[in-house]
């Protein structure tokens, strides 16, 4: 199984920023202050395993990596499902986005071969990860966040709709799911 790091530099700021607008700009540096290149450069090296050049990409928004991810399966390069290690301040699988519902009540009712078109149409900097799962392109997923960060996994995205499974689970819900408790609707569901 192949691995994929991927790394957000947001995860290298002191504190978490949530719910901002793209257009502000960056953080204010003394509100979230940056790690130093030493700390982070050694993160890279001790924690990633990162000794030298690897093949890889960078991109300016999270949703982007989706795309590149389709491109790199499509032409044979990345082999599904893959392992996903995700630093990062935020966990992209939805929680501030609207894309949840999408991928709970449309996308995973769709068959397989269907998902990644129907993802690419939608697909977010804040939601790219759920969508990624949606398609079934990940087998596992490690979800690395600095102090503040973690909890910002969608409750409908848990196994059983249950936080402290540690699991992630996709369940086919109706709208009508969606607006009940996670609770009532996990007794409703059926899991994909």
């Amino acid at each position: 199984m192949q691995r994929v790091l991927d790394v957000d530099l947001d995860f290298f700021v002191h504190g978490v920023a949530s719910f901002r607008d793209p257009e502000v700009g960056r953080l204010d540096g003394d509100e979230y202050p940056p790690w130093t290149t030493d700390a982070a450069m050694s993160f890279l090296r001790e924690r990633c395993g990162l000794d030298g050049p690897l093949p890889g990409f960078a991109v300016e928004r999270h949703g982007e990596v989706f795309g590149k991810w389709q491109a790199l399966i499509e032409a044979g390069q990345l082999q599904t499902p893959f392992h996903v290690t995700h630093v990062d301040a935020h966990g992209d699988l939805s929680m501030g986005e609207i894309g949840y519902k999408h991928v709970l009540t449309e996308l995973v009712h769709l068959p397989l071969r269907n998902r990644p078109a129907a993802a690419a149409a939608r697909v977010g900097d804040g939601d790219y990860l759920a969508y990624a799962i949606g398609c079934r392109w990940l087998r596992d997923l490690d979800y690395v966040y600095n102090e503040g960060g973690g909890g910002d996994v969608h409750p409908y995205f848990w196994e059983g709709f249950d936080h402290t499974s540690l699991a992630i689970r996709l369940a086919a819900l109706t709208e009508d799911d969606v607006k009940a408790t996670p609770r009532s609707a996990y007794a409703r569901r059926r899991l994909l």
